[in-house]
């Protein structure tokens, strides 16, 4: 049985309830397929305002078929390193000339792909506020 979300869940993905689609910037997201609002760079308040008038919704049964998940599963190592690296240059802008903050922040790298998916989802409890 799936469960009535009233708000928003920021960890939980949201799907496309309009019959007629959503289009976001050029690309368009047809009817109970995943929205990936954080990924567009959409605010939470946006995403809010978009779960209240019913354009998107959370399904437990949609989350499950789709097998929405954080994505990490798909990337090979190279592609993880490349992640990793747009983070960091984040950290840095953010940290500007304090070393000892850049160290405290920076994801960091292995060689091993479980190990680094590991470390990429351990950064993003710490410090996901700085991916967007």
């Amino acid at each position: 049985m799936s469960v009535y979300y009233k708000e928003l869940q920021d960890s939980m993905p949201v799907f496309v309830k309009r019959p007629a689609g959503i289009t976001w910037h050029g690309k368009f997201y047809a009817r109970t397929k995943e929205f990936p609002w954080k990924t567009l760079g959409i605010t939470f308040e946006q995403a809010r305002t978009l779960f209240h008038s019913d354009q998107i919704y959370h399904s437990d049964i949609l989350t499950v078929e789709h097998k929405v998940g954080d994505g990490l599963d798909g990337l090979t190592i190279e592609q993880l390193h490349s992640l990793v690296e747009g983070f960091n240059k984040r950290v840095k802008l953010n940290a500007k000339e304090n070393k000892i903050k850049y160290e405290r922040e920076k994801c960091k790298m292995s060689r091993l792909v479980d190990k680094q998916r590991g470390l990429i989802r351990s950064w993003r409890n710490n410090f996901g506020h700085l991916e967007n």
